[in-house]
Formats: C-alpha cells, sequence, structure tokens
C-alpha cells in the first residue's frame, strides 16, 4: 500500500488519493521508491535513510558519483539507482514496471537493465510459464545491493522454481556472482546481452561499457556458465526451462580433464628431483681433482726427472776412450 508522498512545499495536497507531505519522516514506512532527478536525488536518499527507511529503490539514472559516495547508508537497503524496482506478480509492484507483460508464473527474474526485464517477462508469460517475482539491481557504475544479495531471496521463496539472470556488458558483476555461488537449490538460466558491442564505447547504461579489458560478454559468459545454463536466443529460453540440457554429462569430462593432470604431476616432480642431485654431486668432485693434478703434481715431476738424465750421459765418455787404447800394444808384440 502506498501510505504517502513527498514534495517539499506542497503538504496537504492529495494525488489519486495518496497524501503529499514535506519531509519523508513524517510518513510511518518502511520502504522507499525514489523517483528525484540527478542533481537532487542523493540529497532524496539521504533523507529517506534518516528517517529510518528499511529499503529504498532508486530509480534515478546517473546520480553523480561524488554525491552518491557522501551518502551515509547506515542499516539502510539500497537498490540501485537505475533500478525498475520490484514486482510480486499478483500481489505488489514497486517502482516502473508494465505490469501487462508480467502473468503469475513460477519463474523469478533478476536483471540490471528494466526493458529487458520486461522483454523476458513477455516472452515467458506469452510461453506460459509466467513469472513469480522480478527486481532490478540497477545498471549504473556503482550500485547497492547486487546479483548475490537479491538472488537468495528467490532462493526461500516458495514461488519461485526456476531463476534467470539477464545480465549485461560492463562491470563485473556477474563474474562476482559466479564466484561465490555455490549449492543454489534451483536451476538457473542466464541471459547475456552485448555480444557484438565495440570495447570502450557507451551502450545505453552507464555501467554498460567494456573498459581496461573488463566486463566483455565473452568473460561473462565464462563464468556464468558455471553456475548456470546459457540463454543464446532469448526466445529459446522456455524450452530450456521445460527441457533442460542433462547435467550428468558434463561432470564426467571435468573428472577426466582433472585426473591426468594429477599423475603428470608426480611424473614430472620425481625425474626432476634425480638430475639435480646427480648435476651437484658430479660437478663438485672432478671440479676440486682437476685444480690439485693441473697445477701442484706435473709441475713437480718433470723437474726431477730432467736432471737425472745429466749424470749417466757423462759416464760411458770415459770408457770409451781407455778400452780400444790397451787392446792394440799386445798385438804388435
Amino acid at each position: 500500500n502506498i501510505v504517502g508522498g513527498v514534495d517539499p512545499g506542497k503538504k496537504g495536497k492529495t494525488i489519486h488519493g495518496v497524501p503529499v507531505f514535506n519531509h519523508v519522516s513524517e510518513i510511518e514506512a518502511d520502504v522507499s521508491v525514489i523517483f528525484v532527478p540527478g542533481p537532487k536525488a542523493a540529497e532524496a536518499i539521504q533523507e529517506a535513510v534518516d528517517a529510518g527507511i528499511e529499503t529504498i529503490f532508486i530509480n534515478t539514472e546517473g546520480i553523480p558519483l561524488h554525491d552518491l559516495a557522501k551518502i551515509d547508508f547506515c542499516n539502510s537497503r539500497v537498490i540501485g539507482p537505475n533500478s525498475p524496482g520490484l514486482i510480486n506478480v499478483g500481489e505488489n509492484m514497486l517502482g516502473i514496471f508494465p505490469y501487462e507483460y508480467f502473468k503469475k508464473g513460477k519463474v523469478g527474474i533478476i536483471s540490471r537493465s528494466s526493458t529487458l526485464t520486461y522483454e523476458v517477462a513477455n516472452v515467458l508469460s506469452r510461453a506460459g510459464l509466467g513469472v513469480s517475482s522480478a527486481v532490478g539491481i540497477g545498471a549504473d557504475q556503482i550500485i547497492g545491493s547486487d546479483y548475490f544479495d537479491l538472488i537468495r531471496e528467490f532462493a526461500e521463496d516458495p514461488n519461485t522454481e526456476v531463476v534467470v539472470i539477464v545480465g549485461e556488458i560492463g562491470g563485473t558483476k556477474e563474474e562476482e556472482l559466479a564466484k561465490v555461488l555455490t549449492d543454489f537449490p534451483k536451476p538457473i538460466y542466464s541471459y547475456v546481452v552485448g555480444k557484438s558491442a565495440p570495447e570502450e564505447r557507451q551502450m545505453g547504461h552507464a555501467g554498460a561499457i567494456i573498459a581496461y579489458g573488463r566486463g566483455s560478454y565473452e568473460s561473462k559468459i565464462e563464468a556464468l556458465s558455471i553456475i548456470s545454463i546459457i540463454v543464446e536466443d532469448l526466445y529459446s529460453l522456455p524450452d530450456l526451462i521445460r527441457n533442460p540440457p542433462p547435467e550428468e554429462p558434463e561432470e564426467p569430462e571435468e573428472v577426466k580433464k582433472e585426473e591426468p593432470k594429477k599423475p603428470a604431476k608426480k611424473k614430472s616432480k620425481k625425474p626432476a628431483k634425480k638430475p639435480k642431485k646427480s648435476s651437484k654431486k658430479p660437478s663438485k668432485k672432478p671440479a676440486k681433482k682437476p685444480k690439485k693434478l693441473a697445477k701442484k703434481k706435473p709441475a713437480k715431476k718433470p723437474k726431477k726427472p730432467a736432471k737425472k738424465p745429466k749424470k749417466p750421459a757423462k759416464k760411458p765418455k770415459k770408457p770409451a776412450k781407455k778400452k780400444p787404447a790397451k787392446k792394440k800394444n799386445p798385438k804388435k808384440s
């Protein structure tokens, strides 16, 4: 139920039976939806926080970043900026959803884009599957609650049997979700737009830009494929939900890839240690021996035999002269 609206200076008026007040603190409410234009949006958000509003949906797009940085959110839960809000089909709505696109069903939608949320809901409703609830996390560069904060609400919702994540290029919200989300009790389907978007160019939303190598279509598909079933064609989503692809054949493929890696590491470690030991031992022993032999032993030995052959060279000269002289005299006589 809408209990009141705030527009400073217009207290006492009514719009469609809803009373208007000057300040948020004059109204007893649990949730606030902010439509104030960007230059004044930060003041309206801070006023709602100071009034003790528990949940704040910010529909405004393009709020200056330095204004958002000054807000002290305290214990308030913020969804947005640039969020279409929340709709529980057949029960209530907070925001700007075209309710004619939403028919009661069992599929929950969590999205960054407002218009993509409406399109996905329309496809599901026309196919007879319908929507249980839909929420937009916001498409600005800086937002409050993200995918992980809000997808847990669908896990506990008895009216939701399947969850559809709608993502787009830019930022790393989808990649961050894939890192932390484990053991989700319900099937998840992911649809990402921006496959052909060029880099370094903003596409519609402030956060829809591939910059510094982050936020590409390929990186989001790679991350979300770990936790969900990828939907390449939006109009094939109803058939995928009714006939989901088998999950069992995917598990043995991952096991087969991991098994050969383990023996490969063990084999590579054992031979890697042996050559290191053998290379150290021969390098130390032969390195010391040739140095001692080359300097000390061969240098002293050739000097001693060089002196000895000189002495025997003098002895054979003396007997060669005396012996033939004695033999000649007796023959003549």
